[in-house]
């Protein structure tokens, strides 16, 4: 299943996106939870929570003691 609406806002996650807007990559640990921060910054249009690069097929959330 692809979500192509954002769960919180309802925004597209596809686009088309307002003009002028720029893109940020942040990594972080336990990403769902930090995401929640962002929805709450003035300018902040859309979040997507998810994996970036890597080398595992099967990867995990890393929350929690040893992430």
């Amino acid at each position: 299943m692809c979500l192509m609406q954002h769960a919180v806002n309802g925004r597209s996650l596809a686009g088309p996106f307002p003009a002028k807007l720029q893109q940020a990559v942040f990594g972080m640990g336990c990403f769902w939870g930090a995401e929640r921060l962002f929805w709450q910054q003035n300018g902040v249009w859309i979040t997507a929570a998810g994996y970036a690069g890597g080398q595992s097929h099967d990867p995990t959330q890393g929350c929690g003691r040893g992430s």
